[in-house]
Protein backbone atom coordinates (compact mmCIF):
# COMPACT_ATOMS: atom_id res chain seq x y z
CA UNK A 1 0.00 0.00 0.00
CA UNK A 2 2.96 2.60 0.55
CA UNK A 3 4.38 2.00 -2.66
CA UNK A 4 1.55 2.50 -4.46
CA UNK A 5 1.03 6.12 -2.44
CA UNK A 6 4.71 7.03 -2.77
CA UNK A 7 3.70 5.93 -7.25
CA UNK A 8 0.56 8.28 -6.68
CA UNK A 9 2.70 11.14 -5.21
CA UNK A 10 5.51 11.19 -7.84
CA UNK A 11 2.75 10.91 -10.51
CA UNK A 12 1.32 14.26 -9.30
CA UNK A 13 4.25 16.11 -9.24
CA UNK A 14 5.27 14.98 -12.45
CA UNK A 15 2.39 16.31 -13.62
CA UNK A 16 2.49 19.48 -11.61
CA UNK A 17 6.57 20.04 -13.02
CA UNK A 18 4.42 19.37 -16.97
CA UNK A 19 1.87 22.06 -16.24
CA UNK A 20 4.65 24.26 -15.62
CA UNK A 21 6.13 24.12 -19.10
CA UNK A 22 2.89 23.30 -20.90
CA UNK A 23 0.99 26.85 -19.82
CA UNK A 24 4.38 28.84 -19.87
CA UNK A 25 3.14 31.72 -22.63
CA UNK A 26 6.82 31.09 -24.31
CA UNK A 27 6.39 27.13 -24.99
CA UNK A 28 6.01 25.76 -27.89
CA UNK A 29 4.53 22.62 -28.43
CA UNK A 30 5.52 20.43 -31.55
CA UNK A 31 2.23 17.96 -32.98
CA UNK A 32 2.45 15.46 -35.48
CA UNK A 33 0.54 16.46 -38.21
CA UNK A 34 0.06 12.03 -39.19
CA UNK A 35 0.23 8.52 -38.24
CA UNK A 36 4.04 7.55 -38.47
CA UNK A 37 6.58 5.57 -36.64
CA UNK A 38 9.24 7.92 -35.17
CA UNK A 39 12.31 6.88 -36.99
CA UNK A 40 15.10 9.48 -35.25
CA UNK A 41 14.96 12.33 -32.84
CA UNK A 42 17.68 14.91 -33.80
CA UNK A 43 18.48 17.07 -29.98
CA UNK A 44 17.91 15.81 -26.73
CA UNK A 45 16.42 17.76 -23.59
CA UNK A 46 18.66 20.99 -22.77
CA UNK A 47 19.64 21.17 -26.30
CA UNK A 48 19.38 24.49 -27.86
CA UNK A 49 17.51 24.57 -31.61
CA UNK A 50 16.90 27.08 -34.27
CA UNK A 51 13.64 27.39 -36.31
CA UNK A 52 15.73 26.02 -39.50
CA UNK A 53 16.52 22.48 -37.56
CA UNK A 54 15.04 18.78 -38.30
CA UNK A 55 13.79 18.15 -34.65
CA UNK A 56 12.24 15.01 -35.63
CA UNK A 57 12.49 12.62 -38.68
CA UNK A 58 8.55 10.32 -39.14
CA UNK A 59 8.60 7.52 -41.21
CA UNK A 60 5.27 6.73 -42.74
CA UNK A 61 4.49 4.82 -45.92
CA UNK A 62 8.50 4.21 -46.57
CA UNK A 63 8.95 8.48 -46.90
CA UNK A 64 10.80 10.60 -44.34
CA UNK A 65 8.83 13.34 -42.80
CA UNK A 66 11.35 16.16 -41.53
CA UNK A 67 9.42 17.34 -38.39
CA UNK A 68 10.82 21.29 -38.14
CA UNK A 69 9.61 24.37 -35.07
CA UNK A 70 6.38 25.94 -36.87
CA UNK A 71 5.96 29.02 -34.72
CA UNK A 72 4.01 32.23 -35.84
CA UNK A 73 5.79 34.44 -33.14
CA UNK A 74 8.88 33.72 -33.78
CA UNK A 75 11.37 36.14 -35.69
CA UNK A 76 14.60 35.52 -37.48
CA UNK A 77 16.98 33.37 -36.49
CA UNK A 78 14.64 32.31 -33.36
CA UNK A 79 16.39 30.00 -31.27
CA UNK A 80 14.72 27.53 -28.78
CA UNK A 81 15.46 25.08 -25.48
CA UNK A 82 13.66 21.51 -25.74
CA UNK A 83 12.70 21.60 -22.62
CA UNK A 84 11.06 17.93 -22.83
CA UNK A 85 11.07 15.20 -25.65
CA UNK A 86 7.87 13.13 -25.54
CA UNK A 87 8.51 10.04 -27.38
CA UNK A 88 10.84 8.24 -27.97
CA UNK A 89 12.46 6.65 -31.47
CA UNK A 90 10.36 3.29 -32.55
CA UNK A 91 7.27 4.98 -31.34
CA UNK A 92 4.01 5.06 -33.42
CA UNK A 93 1.96 8.73 -33.68
CA UNK A 94 -1.05 9.72 -34.82
CA UNK A 95 -2.07 12.82 -35.69
CA UNK A 96 -2.51 15.58 -32.75
CA UNK A 97 -0.13 13.56 -30.26
CA UNK A 98 2.37 16.16 -28.97
CA UNK A 99 6.02 15.10 -29.68
CA UNK A 100 8.19 17.42 -27.73
CA UNK A 101 7.93 20.81 -26.05
CA UNK A 102 10.44 23.68 -26.26
CA UNK A 103 11.34 27.16 -24.84
CA UNK A 104 11.37 30.25 -26.89
CA UNK A 105 14.72 31.99 -26.07
CA UNK A 106 15.00 35.91 -26.14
Amino acid sequence: MALWEQEKKEAKASKTSADSFLNDPNSVKILSHMPANVYKINFKKGDIVTIDDVLIILEAMKMEIPIKIKDKKAGEGAKYEILETIINEGDIVNPGDLLTVLKRLD
